[in-house]
């Protein structure tokens, strides 16, 4: 019955012992749309599994593997719960809470060979972590899409700050409680984000593409009437949001059109004739793109260093 699903929305959420993985469960289920179908397959180190208690009774399937980490009982605790539960909820969307002890870049892996690589469609970590914990030493997995800063209440706006420039390459999301709003989920699936990423630049005939550095490209083009600049940057590039709002407001551009990766998480906007037009929360990571139109022709050095400066 198993060979029968396949592409199931699976993510997978990791982080240490009481960062609270299990709170932001409770807090996902409380925003499930009404017409999907949902599983969560907990592990859990102890031989009682408790976190399926504390999630209640909830309107989905939850399946519990209590006494160890998936990684390392042979995998068949896994294989047989996880198979289980599959057959048993035929699920859109499939969380996996890990043991705070797991190893989870071994359980990614796992989940990306057969037969699991047919039937769900693995999506970047959910890492949850201690906001204190970003004081000290710490390190996000390379695969985490989202690194979701918990109890952020326990540290000050200055620590804030200063945390959000440590980590430039990361999806952060501040929050208490283990809220996560449903659409800051990541969209694209793993296998996309760890194939090799190509930027490039599409312009008409009289337009002009130059290769800034490793990751970005810039494209000019110039007609009639119009003349436009537009960048592409790889998703690592992370934008001050403050200085690229001052940025927006040197120029006199007929139209402003950005998604971009900021200190503030990705956002986009989309603006007329420097209208004011407010930034909106956007699930797009692939790449930050920057569009400005002009009615005439500008000095695009200027403009291209200028843009650069609020890079954080």
């Amino acid at each position: 019955m198993i060979c029968l699903l396949n592409k199931i929305t699976t993510y997978l959420i990791v982080g240490s012992l009481g960062t609270g993985k299990t709170s932001l469960i409770q807090q996902l289920l409380k925003q499930k749309p009404v017409d999907e179908q949902w599983a969560v397959l907990i592990n859990e180190f102890g031989k009682i599994g408790v976190d399926k208690a504390l999630l209640g009774e909830q309107a989905v399937t939850i399946t519990e593997i209590a006494g160890g980490c998936v990684c390392c009982t042979g995998g068949a605790p896994f294989q047989v719960g996880l198979t289980r539960l599959l057959k048993q909820a035929k699920p859109d969307v499939l969380f996996i809470e890990l043991s705070g002890l797991g190893h989870p870049l071994q359980v990614q892996k796992q989940l990306q060979a057969e037969p699991w690589n047919t039937v769900l469609t693995l999506h970047p970590l959910l890492q949850v972590v201690d906001a204190k914990q970003l004081l000290a030493d710490f390190q996000p997995y390379n695969s985490t899409g989202l690194l979701l800063v918990n109890k952020s209440e326990d540290i000050t706006k200055q620590q804030q700050q200063a945390i959000n420039k440590q980590f430039p390459q990361c999806n952060l999301y501040w929050t208490t409680q283990g809220y996560l709003p449903l659409s800051y989920l990541p969209k694209q699936p793993l296998v996309e984000l760890l194939a090799p990423q190509k930027i490039y630049s599409i312009a008409g005939d009289n337009g002009q593409k130059e290769q800034l550095a490793e990751g970005i490209v810039c494209h000019m083009q110039e007609q009639r009437e119009e003349w436009s600049i537009g960048w592409q940057f790889q998703p690592h590039y992370c934008f001050d949001k403050l200085k690229l709002d001052n940025w927006l407001k040197q120029y006199q551009w007929l139209r402003a059109k950005l998604v971009v990766h900021t200190n503030h998480g990705w956002l986009s906007v989309n603006a007329v004739a420097e209208d004011t037009a407010p930034w909106k929360a956007t699930e797009w990571r692939k790449d930050s793109r920057i569009e400005l139109i002009f009615t005439s022709k500008q000095t695009g050095q200027l403009l291209i260093d200028s843009l650069l400066t609020t890079i954080s």
